[in-house]
């Protein structure tokens, strides 16, 4: 099974997620995180079995979040 997560501001998202990646089964689950640029790939690249950084803001603008689902979308 695949799961993809999307969290775009560290801190307690950021220690949730460590926790739940690195102890979840890797054998039946396939991890594939898609974060802003304030996570770092040396924490998560042993976690995950894909890791992509996406341009997304802290923001209510329709703009900056259209841009940020559709590169998500990608």
């Amino acid at each position: 099974m695949k799961i993809l997560h999307v969290v775009q501001c560290a801190g307690g998202v950021d220690r949730y997620l460590r926790m739940l990646l690195s102890n979840m089964d890797r054998e039946r689950f396939r991890h594939i995180l898609v974060c802003s640029s304030d996570y770092s790939p040396d924490d998560y690249l042993p976690l995950v079995d894909a890791f992509e950084q996406v341009d997304m803001l802290n923001a209510l603008s329709p703009r900056a979040d259209g841009k940020a689902v559709v590169a998500v979308r990608r």
